[in-house]
């Protein structure tokens, strides 16, 4: 039998491999994507797992209040507290 390139005369399991390579290859290119910014891809998921729809026209603005929220958040969390610090019971202004 002389070896050719075309894809019928080659065995079945390695055209169902290479097929499922660049299955592969697209996911990881897709979660790429979505990694090269860590919140985009935490909106991609959180609204996935909400099962809750947003408009594309949105993204730059939910996008850009998490941003806000997550440096405030960083500054309660750096803040030093004692190990002695108990929370207060009741809030008083």
């Amino acid at each position: 039998m002389i070896y050719s390139e075309s894809m019928a005369d080659r065995p079945k399991s390695l055209s169902r491999k290479n097929a499922a390579s660049k299955k592969m290859s697209r996911t990881r290119s897709a979660r790429t994507q979505a990694a090269s910014d860590p919140l985009d891809g935490f909106l991609q998921a959180a609204a996935h797992a909400l099962a809750l729809p947003i408009e594309a026209a949105w993204l730059p603005a939910i996008k850009a209040n998490l941003a806000v929220n997550l440096e405030m958040a960083s500054l309660v969390a750096e803040f030093p507290l004692p190990d002695g610090s108990e929370p207060a019971p009741i809030f008083r202004a």
